[in-house]
């Protein structure tokens, strides 16, 4: 006997179970979102930045992208830059000096425009490493620029 084995749903059954995977359930919605970002680690700040690709501040200083499929452009413009810059910077001027590490997660396809623009300059202070996964397939135009 293989893997899959087919039994017959009844109706109400079929529509339950058809219902429950388009909606899920917040417990569940709740579990695959935390084991996506970063399995035992804390966010004390979260956001999107793309259709289907978020970013997560850690408890530990490392700012997670995490999902799949590409994260938005972004420019240097105020309003308009990534959106951990745009929260971070509003708390405090130095708010980006938090970040010591950056952890882009498999999944995520591209790294937007200005993503992390002059991530060696004075915003980015306490910033040592940025790690990028396999799945990364495109570079947004000066994402890395003055790493």
């Amino acid at each position: 006997m293989g893997f899959f084995t087919h039994r017959p749903f009844g109706r109400a059954a079929a529509l339950t179970l058809a219902a429950a995977m388009l909606l899920g359930t917040p417990s569940t919605l709740a579990a695959q979102e935390n084991s996506i970002s970063a399995p035992g680690v804390a966010l004390v700040r979260s956001g999107k930045c793309g259709e289907a690709v978020n970013w997560g501040l850690g408890a530990d200083n490392v700012l997670y992208i995490y999902g799949s499929g590409p994260m938005n452009d972004f420019s240097t413009n105020e309003g308009s830059r990534a959106p951990w810059a745009e929260e971070l910077l509003a708390a405090s001027p130095d708010g980006l000096s938090t970040i010591q590490a950056v952890q882009v997660c498999e999944g995520v396809t591209k790294l937007g425009a200005f993503a992390f623009n002059n991530a060696g300059s004075a915003y980015y202070t306490g910033l040592t490493s940025i790690t990028l996964p396999d799945s990364l397939q495109e570079v947004g135009r000066r994402a890395l620029y003055g790493c």
